[in-house]
């Protein structure tokens, strides 16, 4: 069995959290004109005290823009805003203040601030990154114009082309670009839009710059103080001929997330099969008035613990050896060790023969509560090692004169993750060697917030109550190994004309071989010793475990758990066969368990060649261009016939041409009008492109791949207006539609494969994408900054989406409101930032069958800094102020309950230093 998070949560009406922020924007834009001359009146003054010329180095903590002085978290501000207008095509910008000094603790949370860009929070942290109402795959992050191989820590997360933030320290960043509009030049593969990291170049810092940051890291349901270190130094020639930069990066996190789930639906008579785990058991009832009614099925409370411990390094080498001549290069490397211990404590109907259903309350059809007697209870206990390491070597050379710039770029990056090794036990509560069980149990809430109680108490906190290495299925040792990783090379050529309406000339050249690979194992326990939890150092669940959370039983809150350590030592000591020499380790490390139905390898092969003219005239400037990209797929698996196992491996190739325009038209000096048309395509997830199945024996569901998908293409269409009414302040609003053939959807069917519980060939639901045809997202933005007087200021901004597909389909993670407002106040040494964000349900993915849904979610944090010193500052963090709970339902049927978590709030305070 295991405990995967759906995605979901019912809608709820407008409340206060919803209502101020809108208030406080409209209130905000309507006195913009108002506050923008007091603004000026305030530039004025500063350019009276101002020195006589602002510093060339884009380090300094100074920045003039037309003699307005701006400084720290204005002055990234301000930076971002002048990337933005001065764009060639529809881009929002974020800067870090200094060296090493992001906006936010985690990348993807500053991504968020950006209009149209939500993230996905499911551990707590930003991990998926959505544009425009976009499924995270259908977008790219790209480090400094290339790709980073990614990895995943998840036993259940399937091999993706999401980028993995996690693995990405804020210190290393300089500035984050999102390209909503698309350009010839860009790599293709976004739908939604890319997103362009950039590191910091030595050659555009201090000549010795030397900064860095520590600091204590505190979630307020761990409770463990943890710490954050980094450090860059950088240092170049006088002449700015040669530079290097080296930055260190070091963390440890504890992360905890408390839950309740069920995973997915069992209809009662179900709940008490005429087959089950033990075949010896007499045939149960269901004395219910509709026995076709639905439960939630495999009630559980979950506690999941991880510690992250994250360390890296980066170099980056700018040399100038001539007027005509630069070479960069960078070498990134990154591991991140996610070592996770879950636990899952079960009402499971279902799952044992000769249940007893009775006393039910039925509510549209699914059975909000009811009694279980002759059952059984079940606990699930994983430890998991895992890690994900990250490299990543890229260089550039470019010969370039007044009139033409040449420049080769070529890299090699590669990523190890996955679970190395899960051990799992499965302890029962009230089973007999055979015949039916002896434990029953209650539940409530089945239809929003399920609890259960059982029928005898006490046994929640006995552990010797609980029961291992019966003749029944006790666990496993798994591992899901990945690799990811990609070689690329590309030649581009740029002419710049002079007194022409054509400014530049773009042309270029790109080859790129990316391989993903993913092998599983699984080796059933065979061989366990019969004992109970007693054995494994056993101890309670935290005292404010679930808090918050509610229809909380004690019995819920309050339960038996285990030492992962001596769970470690019990299984992987356990001989691998009766008999064998060799324990479950040796057995795992041999290759022995290797599941060739649920291992993949794909190797997908790019050319491409582009051409681009960007050109000005009077006030109307932009670019078109044209990309031309043959895509190559070789899909490798196996194919089980009986005992036979039989490599297989299927090609497919296509050609796509992808014409683009951007336009920006300059109405006066405040006010830009752009306009936007592309050709797009992204390429299917990988682990969709495989040929295997991952099965999920206990309640017999499976998800597969498709090796014949073709890629998603779309249409897009982008408009936008922007009002530059002060010096550093704008007004902006955009409109977006995206026109998505070859849509990739989930579909469900039944397929027959070996189950390694019931011993013999069952048939599973299993769930394999498709291309479903056409799909829509459409919507738009408004964006507003603005800096007032006495060091005020505020960003907000909201989108509307309207995604859908063929026959009212739902697309994944497109919220249809978003709202983000961040109200600021930097004075003298002190700054203060307030960041509200909140977005609506959404669709997130079929899971056992069900279309399941994430409520809407609110973030809100804070964070203050206060300048000690010139080159010391203490800075103070908190994010998730109100401890949101992440929910998760089933729409179909009746919004029915799937899952909550709660993560905890997340403070941190420390140092940060530049010298």
């Amino acid at each position: 069995m295991t405990s995967q998070a759906a995605h979901s949560r019912a809608p709820l009406p407008p409340d206060g959290r919803r209502v101020l922020p809108l208030l406080s924007l409209a209130a905000l834009l309507a006195a913009a004109p108002v506050f923008a001359q007091s603004s000026d009146a305030a530039t004025k003054k500063a350019d009276a005290q101002a020195p006589a010329e602002a510093s060339s180095d884009s380090s300094d903590q100074t920045i003039r823009m037309d003699t307005y002085v701006v400084t720290g978290y204005q002055r990234s501000l301000a930076l971002s805003l002048d990337t933005k207008r001065n764009a060639n095509a529809i881009v929002d910008v974020i800067t870090a203040e200094d060296v090493g000094k992001f906006p936010d603790t985690n990348v993807a949370e500053s991504l968020s601030h950006v209009p149209g860009v939500t993230v996905d929070r499911l551990f707590g942290q930003g991990e998926r990154v959505s544009i425009l109402g976009t499924d995270p795959n259908l977008n790219r992050t790209l480090l400094n114009g290339e790709d980073v191989a990614s990895g995943d820590w998840f036993i259940l997360d399937a091999p993706s082309r999401q980028f993995n933030y996690t693995l990405l320290a804020p210190e290393v960043i300089g500035q984050a670009e999102v390209y909503k509009s698309s350009e010839a030049w860009l790599p293709e593969g976004s739908i939604g839009g890319t997103i362009m990291l950039h590191t910091r170049n030595p050659l555009d810092t201090r000549q010795y710059a030397f900064s860095g940051s520590a600091g204590d890291m505190y979630n307020d349901r761990d409770k463990h103080n943890d710490y954050s270190f980094s450090q860059v130094a950088s240092v170049h020639n006088k002449d700015k001929t040669f530079g290097i930069m080296v930055g260190i990066q070091s963390s440890r996190e504890h992360l905890r997330r408390d839950g309740v789930e069920a995973l997915g639906t069992v209809s009662a008579g179900a709940a008490s099969p005429a087959t089950g785990i033990d075949p010896a058991a007499p045939a149960g009832s269901v004395n219910l008035t509709n026995p076709t009614a639905l439960l939630p099925n495999a009630i559980n409370a979950a506690l999941f613990q991880q510690v992250r411990e994250r360390t890296g390094g980066n170099i980056v080498i700018d040399a100038r050896p001539s007027e005509y001549l630069d070479f960069e290069a960078n070498v990134l490397h990154s591991k991140v060790n996610d070592n996770n211990f879950n636990t899952s404590y079960y009402g499971f109907p279902g799952w044992w023969r000769g249940a007893v259903i009775q006393n039910g309350s039925i509510v549209n059809n699914i059975v909000d509560s009811a009694s279980i007697s002759q059952n059984i209870g079940v606990m699930d206990l994983f430890y998991r090692v895992a890690a994900v390491k990250t490299d990543a070597y890229d260089q550039k050379l470019t010969f370039h004169n007044d009139a033409i710039s040449v420049s080769e770029h070529a890299g090699y990056t590669q990523a190890t993750g996955g679970t190395q090794a899960q051990y799992y036990i499965e302890p029962l509560l009230g089973a007999p060697g055979a015949g039916v069980g002896t434990t029953s149990y209650t539940y409530t809430g089945g239809v929003s917030n399920p609890g259960f109680t059982w029928g005898k108490s006490g046994v929640n906190t006995d552990p010797t109550a609980w029961t291992v290495g019966g003749p029944w299925w006790n666990g496993n040792v798994a591992s899901d190994p990945e690799k990811d990783q990609e070689s690329y090379a590309q030649l581009d050529a740029t002419y710049s004309p002079r007194n022409s309406v054509i400014t530049k000339v773009r042309a270029g050249v790109r080859y790129t071989d990316h391989i993903t690979s993913q092998n599983w194992y699984n080796i059933s326990l065979v061989t366990l010793p019969s004992t109970t939890l007693a054995s494994f150092n056993p101890s309670l669940t935290p005292s404010n475990y679930l808090s918050g959370l509610p229809n909380i039983t004690t019995d819920m809150s309050s339960h038996v758990m285990i030492d992962p350590t001596a769970l470690y030592k019990a299984v992987y000591a356990s001989p691998y066969q009766a008999g064998s020499s060799m324990n479950m380790q040796q057995a795992l490390a041999a290759g022995e368990g290797f599941q060739p139905t649920q291992s993949f390898e794909v190797d997908e092969t790019t050319k491409a060649g582009y051409g681009q003219a960007d050109f000005q005239q009077g006030k109307l400037s932009g670019n078109v261009g044209l990309r031309w990209v043959q895509t190559t797929t070789t899909s490798k698996g196996w194919a089980v016939s009986g005992s036979t196992t039989t490599p297989i491996a299927m090609k497919k190739t296509y050609d796509n041409f992808l014409p683009s325009l951007n336009l920006a038209y300059s109405v006066n000096h405040d006010f830009i009008v752009r306009a936007a048309a592309a050709e797009v395509i992204a390429r299917p997830n990988y682990a969709d492109l495989s040929s295997s199945v991952m099965l999920y024996d206990s309640i017999r569901t499976g998800v597969g791949g498709n090796p014949k998908l073709d890629p998603y293409k779309s249409t897009n269409f982008d408009l936008s207006g922007e009002w530059y009414f002060s010096k550093d302040s704008a007004l902006a609003v955009s409109f977006f539609y995206k026109d998505i053939s070859n849509y990739i959807l989930k579909s469900n069917g039944t397929e027959s494969y070996f189950n390694q519980n019931l011993g013999k060939v069952t048939p599973y639901l299993i769930s394999r994408p498709e291309n479903a045809g056409h799909a829509k997202s459409q919507g738009f933005s408004v964006y507003y900054q603005h800096t007032f007087p006495y060091g005020l200021g505020v960003t907000a901004n909201y989108t509307y989406v309207d995604a859908s597909g063929e026959n009212g389909a739902e697309l994944p993670y497109a919220s249809k409101n978003q709202i983000n407002f961040s109200p600021y106040i930097q004075h003298g040494k002190f700054l203060f930032r307030l960041t509200y964000a909140w977005r609506s349900d959404y669709f997130t993915n079929v899971d056992r069958g069900n279309n399941v849904y994430t409520r809407a979610y609110t973030e809100l944090d804070a964070n203050a800094s206060y300048a000690i010193t010139k080159h010391l500052s203490l800075t103070v963090a908190c994010e998730n102020l109100l401890d949101e709970t992440y929910y998760i339902y089933a729409k179909v049927p009746a919004n029915m309950f799937q899952a909550e978590y709660k993560n905890g709030r997340r403070l941190q305070a420390g140092l940060h230093w530049n010298f």
